[in-house]
């Protein structure tokens, strides 16, 4: 059978889970959360606004989006006073930490990194 030629890179990767979500720990820990707090959720709900917008936007949901993000980036480099080029968006934070990794760190320097907050890891890591 063929196998698709995967790099190095994608070789080398431990098997960490940088954010394991509130779902699959309830799933392991076989119950539910009383409370989720640590996954950016809101317990009172979507805004009104938000959600007003949502409703405005459903008519442009089969466009694709802009890549660059232009007009979301323009609103929050003028919010903030920066430049447009200062805005980065992403899909989240493990995106987001991978770009600043890949930013600064130089292939092969060893950088230390934590499994996430998968409890039942009974290995661990140290280097990327």
């Amino acid at each position: 059978m063929n196998t698709i030629p995967f790099t190095s890179i994608l070789h080398d990767l431990p098997a960490t889970t940088p954010f394991v979500g509130p779902e699959t720990m309830e799933r392991q820990r076989g119950r539910r959360f009383k409370v989720r707090i640590g996954a950016n959720e809101s317990a009172f709900g979507v805004s009104p606004k938000a959600a007003a917008a949502m409703r405005d936007a459903i008519e442009h949901i089969s466009w694709y989006n802009d890549p660059e993000g232009f007009d979301l980036r323009n609103c929050l480099a003028a919010f903030h006073r920066l430049k447009l080029d200062e805005i980065c968006l992403g899909a989240g934070i493990d995106e987001l930490l991978g770009l600043v990794v890949r930013m600064v760190v130089e292939p092969n320097t060893p950088v230390v990194t934590s499994l996430g907050c998968d409890l039942n890891r009974s290995t661990q890591h140290s280097i990327l």
